[in-house]
């Protein structure tokens, strides 16, 4: 078995949430389902003090990651015959529930009204059946970091 990159992308289609109950307040939720990699169910919910000046808009606020137990099964379980095969790690069956806890912040600036930039940073704390997985004791770690940066062109169509 040879993992690509392609085998590693997942699908996800869902529905997402926001909404901004004060100028400087926004409340993020977002559903999705799993259509290839897992077959489960993911909620990311979030809230964000969001603050602009002039062509800069900073945000940060706390995250919180929930996963069903096919979700969980599927990048936190390890099965009898995989563990067997490994010979490092106990076979686990997590269940669904909380996945993470966190802490994201971003900074944008925007270079015209269709051009901007972004820069992200965010932490995650990996909690419940996710942190007693044996992979993650054995193999990776509870605290996970991601950085990330962006361009946006945005559009509008002419009569819309």
């Amino acid at each position: 078995y040879r993992v690509t990159e392609a085998s590693n992308r997942r699908i996800e289609p869902g529905i997402f949430l926001e909404v901004w109950p004060l100028e400087m307040l926004r409340l993020r939720a977002e559903l999705l389902h799993g259509v290839n990699g897992h077959h489960g169910f993911v909620a990311n919910l979030g809230a964000d003090l969001v603050g602009r000046f002039g062509r800069v808009t900073a945000s940060a606020g706390p995250r919180l990651a929930l996963g069903d137990e096919d979700f969980m099964e599927t990048y936190f379980g390890v099965r009898p015959f995989e563990a067997a095969l490994n010979g490092l790690v106990t076979p686990y069956r997590p269940s669904g529930g909380v996945t993470s806890v966190g802490v994201s912040t971003a900074l944008s600036y925007d270079w015209s009204e269709e051009i901007s930039t972004t820069v992200s940073a965010s932490y995650a704390r990996l909690v419940g059946d996710a942190a007693d997985s044996p992979i993650v004791k054995r193999f990776g770690s509870e605290n996970q970091f991601t950085v990330g940066a962006s361009i946006s062109y945005s559009f509008t169509t002419a009569g819309w």
